[in-house]
């Protein structure tokens, strides 16, 4: 499996876990998965944990959290960007609505 491919199994989405990047289908941040793998959960523990998880899944948590490490990958550049453009249009909108409802 490509690394492009392993990196779309991962979802950026503001209204997703208030825009954590989460396994694509499910509400399960990469944080989680990293963080028990850094606490000694093997495959299968995590596989018992969340039987919804495939070993893609797993990897691609694992090689996201690199890559947002190492800065070096400009599709991920690319989406965090955009993700943030997006928060900020939300955050404008919201802006908005508050000082429409103020003035009324």
């Amino acid at each position: 499996m490509t690394e492009k491919t392993l990196l779309r199994r991962i979802v950026v989405d503001p209204k997703i876990m208030l825009g954590k990047p989460v396994i694509r289908g499910t509400r399960l941040p990469v944080e989680i998965i990293v963080e028990k793998v850094a606490y000694g959960a093997t495959i299968d523990d995590l596989r018992k944990d969340y039987p919804f998880l495939k070993g893609e899944d797993m990897r691609a948590a694992l090689l996201y959290a690199a890559k947002r490490l190492a800065g070096n990958s400009s599709s991920l550049q690319m989406s965090m960007a955009s993700m943030r453009i997006s928060r900020r249009k939300q955050s404008n909108l919201k802006g908005d609505q508050r000082l429409s409802s103020q003035m009324r």
